[in-house]
């Protein structure tokens, strides 16, 4: 497995840009769905899924076909999946719920 993934990340520069590269690919989508979880009540677990596994792919691809600058793909990676997985959740119906961050808050305050 190790010689495998050696021959595929030659071409992707230096360690450090490999290691930026893959954590933007796989963190930038989770950090914004961790976000969109925690502030809205509007996105579903349908949108959630859809966008966190077509914006991973969508940053791998840009990896291995765009020759930018490293630090590019952790915006790109996080406001496609932002903004796809509200859209996403537009489609369908508000489920009610009452945890999210500012519900809680609000909560416990009163």
């Amino acid at each position: 497995l190790a010689i495998t993934l050696a021959c595929f990340v030659g071409p992707l520069g230096n360690v450090f840009d490999i290691a930026k590269k893959l954590t933007a690919a796989f963190g930038a989508p989770l950090l914004a769905i961790f976000i969109l979880a925690f502030f809205s009540r509007r996105v579903e677990w349908v949108g959630i899924l859809i966008s966190g596994i077509v914006c991973t792919i969508l940053t791998l691809v840009l990896m291995y076909t765009q020759d930018w600058f490293s630090m590019w793909y952790w915006p790109i990676g996080f406001t496609s999946t932002l903004v796809l997985a509200y859209g996403l959740s537009l489609l369908r119906p508000v489920q009610p719920t009452e945890l999210t961050y500012f519900q809680i808050i609000r909560t416990h305050r009163g």
